[in-house]
């Protein structure tokens, strides 16, 4: 048998005839295999090498973004409790309630004032207790000024009469004791006069007085309004809200538990605005500019 034919398996058909088969030596496979392992191996480095060239790789990073917090505005028992730790709330859904009873209460109380005083002042209608002070003290100043009008005719009148009877009386026409009694007219209208006057500056000080008790009702009365206003304020923070869309974290509160107010009760991260914290070496942030892009 020749070397040729040694590399050669031979068999002989059904039909007689010789089929030849080749066959490799096994230590040229493992040889093509190491060649083969060596040249991914040298191109896995170099491109490894190319990357490192442009890339800066760390393994000290971490994702951070904001952490809310969700305060308690108020104090009292929390009455129910919505969400659960990692859950996705929206904006404005309800986290937690507060039992709302000794506030709903206070703000009955508050919109009873407000009445009342509106009761007392009449507020902006002018209407109520102070409105109709004001208007009697307008109509008894308007009377007094009436009176003296009607004092100073009098008095004008018993002064002409006096001059004309003492014209009279120089010619012997009337009386001395007509002149007399016109004189004594004439200085009873005089007096008559300032007194009306007195009772009219006295009814002016009474509508200055009486405005004055008006605009201290009106006060109260926004006093009232402004108490009230707090009281259906601190109602509507029984309700505890999610400030913003994101995932509940660091819930710490439960059904029953008593809260204060600022107290912590859970927080909400905003997944849409997260960002990741990498911490680079002095000797890797050459090159590196504001608004690289990075992947993990």
């Amino acid at each position: 048998m020749t070397t040729t034919e040694a590399a050669l398996d031979t068999s002989a058909g059904s039909d007689g005839q010789t089929v030849r088969r080749s066959e490799v030596p096994r230590h040229r496979i493992g040889a093509i295999v190491v060649v083969a392992l060596a040249i991914v191996a040298v191109v896995f480095g170099i491109r490894r090498w190319r990357w490192g060239l442009t890339h800066e790789k760390t393994d000290d990073a971490q994702v951070d973004g904001h952490v809310i917090p969700v305060l308690a505005k108020v104090g009292g028992y929390v009455a129910t409790v919505r969400v659960v730790e990692n859950r996705e709330v929206h904006a404005g859904d309800t986290l937690a309630t507060l039992d709302d009873r000794d506030l709903r209460a206070a703000l009955d109380k508050a919109n009873a004032e407000v009445a009342a005083a509106i009761a007392s002042s009449g507020s902006s209608a002018r209407v109520g207790q102070s409105g109709a002070q004001v208007t009697g003290a307008r109509a008894s100043a308007e009377a007094a000024r009436a009176a003296v009008v009607q004092a100073e005719a009098n008095a004008a009148k018993a002064d002409r009469d006096v001059e004309r009877l003492t014209g009279l009386a120089q010619r012997n026409v009337v009386s001395r004791q007509q002149l007399d009694a016109a004189e004594t007219a004439a200085r009873a209208a005089q007096a008559q006069l300032a007194a009306a006057r007195e009772s009219s500056a006295a009814a002016d000080q009474q509508i200055i007085a009486a405005e004055a008790g008006l605009r201290g009702a009106d006060a109260r009365v926004a006093v009232a309004r402004a108490n009230r206003d707090q009281a259906a304020l601190e109602l509507s923070y029984t309700v505890i809200t999610a400030p913003a869309t994101g995932v509940i974290s660091r819930k710490s509160i439960e059904v029953g538990q008593l809260v204060q107010p600022g107290q912590p009760t859970m927080s909400v991260v905003p997944l849409q605005d997260i960002w990741v914290v990498a911490n680079l070496k002095e000797t890797q942030v050459r090159g590196i500019r504001p608004g690289a892009p990075a992947s993990n």
